[in-house]
């Protein structure tokens, strides 16, 4: 296993990202425990094996060969919602060929599994410097759906309590969410990726701290295709950097962000059916966690957004979860710079909020922007009904033309 060239690190954004010697770790290899990597017969116990192995000799590299490796499907029994979860790993590194070469793949059965709990392909808890790189996730068969209760699919890939963890160069193809980071991760970093064609969201950085995205290609997932919420504890400094975003069809958006100081920065976000950038609130279903009260300190610049919010012409709407802007101020906010972004063709407003008693905008720098071509306005700050209000807004170099 080789170290990832010096080039892949020189890029904007990543130079903090910690660069891991690979070449220099001890080995392991899961076809010398007896994985079979045809696809035919499960894997479960020969990379259980391979891992405890490495486990013992202190970490290194778990090489996964080219090949499929079949793991058993999860039976969405609260025993049995995963099909590999691993817990208090250190110094482990799960390196493939690549990811069109070393698939990680599962069969999943929907009919017997609808109304039952979410499930997981692979899920990592209270971990330090673990890595996934150079590997491809799918399932089959494909949910192309957003219903929660009748099954999605399951989770690819899912971390949480972890530190320092690196996926990097991975595939997930399918499946309920792709790339998952729940509550109490930090400093990790996805860059590379690519995730496809999923039942929700994409990539996500719910209750975290410290995390970047980072040059990763999100093509039709069903929900966000990036998060960094407050769901039930806290998410602060987190990055999304240089990503693509294509052909969002379904419920979500392209990128959803609340908590504090976010930083959205040269992203390219086309054809998406919500909103391309939203401002979300904290708290998840009647949650509201006393260290993320405010929602306050984040950055979006430099991004190119083309046709977002697309569920702004009336006949593309679907019911319930209208947001209204390509880039979305939905929720009370502080303190926010919005600068040097290029909007056009939105189906609603190029930036804009919704007319609703909840929008509070506090200190909002709305500066060198072009908003073009949008069915709505350019810009558009609405706070018709007290206790909504917009103070301390500065408005300078934005061209806004040919918006109806």
């Amino acid at each position: 296993v080789e170290n990832l060239p010096a080039e892949f690190y020189r890029r904007p954004g990543l130079e903090k990202m910690p660069v891991r010697n690979f070449a220099a770790m001890r080995q392991v290899s899961v076809l010398d425990f007896g994985a079979d990597s045809t696809g035919k017969e499960s894997v479960n116990g020969a990379f259980d094996r391979a891992l405890e192995e490495l486990t013992r000799q202190g970490g290194g590299v778990l090489y996964v060969p080219a090949g499929i490796y079949r793991f058993e499907g999860p039976t969405l029994t609260p025993q049995g919602r995963y099909s590999w979860r691993k817990t208090g790993l250190k110094n482990i590194h799960i390196v493939g060929d690549g990811a069109e070469r070393s698939i990680i793949f599962v069969r999943f059965d929907a009919v017997r599994n609808q109304n039952k709990l979410a499930g997981y392909l692979w899920n990592f808890t209270k971990c330090e410097d673990l890595t996934l790189r150079d590997l491809g996730f799918s399932q089959f068969p494909r949910f192309g759906m957003r219903s929660p209760g009748w099954c999605e699919g399951i989770f690819a890939t899912a971390f949480s309590d972890s530190t320092g963890v690196q996926v990097l160069r991975v595939k997930c193809d399918q499946g309920r969410m792709g790339i998952c980071f729940w509550a109490g991760n930090r400093q990790g970093w996805v860059v590379d990726c690519e995730v496809r064609n999923t039942g929700a969201d994409a990539i996500k950085f719910d209750d975290c701290e410290d995390m970047t995205a980072a040059y990763n290609y999100i093509e039709n997932s069903n929900d966000d295709s990036f998060s960094a919420l407050v769901m039930k504890r806290t998410s602060v400094n987190n990055r999304f950097l240089n990503n693509t975003l294509v052909y969002n069809q379904g419920w979500g958006r392209g990128i959803a962000i609340s908590g504090r100081n976010h930083l959205v920065q040269g992203n390219w976000i086309e054809s998406q059916a919500m909103a391309a950038i939203m401002f979300h609130d904290v708290g998840f279903k009647g949650s509201r966690p006393e260290a993320a009260q405010q929602n306050t300190g984040h950055v979006v610049a430099d991004n190119r957004i083309i046709r977002g919010d697309l569920h702004g012409i009336r006949g593309n709407r679907l019911g319930g979860h209208r947001y209204w802007g390509a880039i979305s101020l939905n929720y009370p906010f502080r303190d926010i710079t919005i600068r040097d972004n290029f909007i056009a063709g939105s189906g609603s407003d190029g930036i804009g909020s919704p007319s609703s008693t909840r929008v509070a905008i506090d200190g909002v720098r709305i500066v060198n922007n072009r908003s073009f071509g949008n069915l709505n306005c350019g810009i558009s700050l609405r706070a018709d009904r007290e206790p909504a209000f917009i103070r301390n807004l500065q408005l300078s170099g934005n061209v806004v033309a040919g918006n109806n």
